[in-house]
């Protein structure tokens, strides 16, 4: 299930980085162009955090 995880943090990283030259930066606050920034950037600080938070319960059982 980890690497599942850090593989879900690597392609939102190269989904964002892919999304730059895509992107209007003359409306970007704007639904239609901060909405697919946003999901990417949600589904990686979920990620990041689950993968901080399993990594410091593990070491506390050990």
């Amino acid at each position: 299930m980890q690497k599942v995880r850090y593989i879900l943090v690597v392609f939102s990283i190269i989904g964002l980085l892919g999304l730059i030259p895509f992107t209007n930066f003359n409306e970007f606050f704007t639904w239609k162009n901060l909405t697919p920034h946003f999901i990417l950037l949600c589904i990686l600080i979920s990620n990041a955090g689950s993968i901080i938070y399993v990594n410091r319960t593990r070491k506390d059982k050990i």
